[in-house]
């Protein structure tokens, strides 16, 4: 069992595979030391039963996330599913609307044992071309996707699930499925450029909380934001690289 797969979760696709299949693939996913599993489809008393029984086998805490944008139908048959983020942003009271949406989610994940709720898309819908936003989004302008993704996310996380906004650095404006091919951001050299220009302060802030942290006898946290620090200055360097690369320079 090594360390290192703790940073990986095995996908269990309930929606494509036999259930004996399923289930080897997980007992030899626990046996190599995963962090957990993405799982898909399958029927809500069977799934809750199974991540049980993959919590029981093992002493370290499991992440078991799904892709629920659509709600805890999406995936598991027994459990409502709702609209999508557009259709919750042209309800009357659209906050309304993202807040039960978030709660119903998060209470259908604990349900059957998610604990990382793959969801909200925060993806902005700006252009057509785009194959995959689409309705996943909660619109155009990004004030109003921020406050519903706040919202849904609030709700959600208030019934015991983690939500996972996606997808960094943003989505939508691609014009390829991300499924099937690499997207390219035409707007990646500013990107690189705004980080390349904000990233050493970052790290300046990091080490200014480590030390808060250390006067505090929070020895652990100071240790954190340190590596932080490191690990910002080390991004920054990779960047400018990146960034003369794309200039020529």
């Amino acid at each position: 069992m090594s360390l290192a797969a703790r940073l990986f979760l095995e996908a269990l696709r309930f929606d494509l595979e036999p259930e004996d299949a399923v289930r080897r693939r997980a007992e030899r996913a626990l046996e190599l030391g995963v962090g957990g599993f993405v799982v898909f489809g399958g029927n809500a008393d069977l799934v809750a039963t199974r991540v049980a029984e993959w919590r029981d086998a093992v002493r370290h805490r499991l992440w078991i996330a799904s892709d629920l944008e659509r709600g805890p139908g999406q995936q598991f048959d027994g459990l409502p599913e709702l609209p999508p983020p557009a259709g919750l942003a042209a309800c009357p009271d659209p906050l309304a609307a993202a807040r039960s949406a978030g709660r119903i989610t998060g209470r259908g994940a604990r349900a059957v044992g998610v604990n990382l709720v793959l969801a909200p898309v925060l993806d902005l819908d700006v252009d057509p071309r785009n194959p995959i936003v689409g309705t996943r989004s909660f619109g155009d302008r990004p004030d109003e996707v921020g406050r519903l993704g706040r919202e849904w996310i609030e709700a959600c996380e208030s019934e015991g699930a983690g939500a996972c906004a996606k997808h960094f650095p943003g989505h939508g404006r691609t014009t390829v499925d991300s499924h099937d091919e690499l997207p390219f951001e035409q707007k990646l050299l500013k990107l690189l450029e705004h980080w390349v220009k904000h990233n050493t302060d970052h790290a300046v802030t990091y080490r200014n909380w480590a030390e808060k942290a250390k006067a505090n006898g929070m020895s652990e946290v100071a240790s954190l934001l340190e590596d932080a620090a490191d690990a910002s200055l080390q991004i920054n360097d990779l960047f400018r690289q990146a960034s003369a690369s794309a200039t020529g320079g």
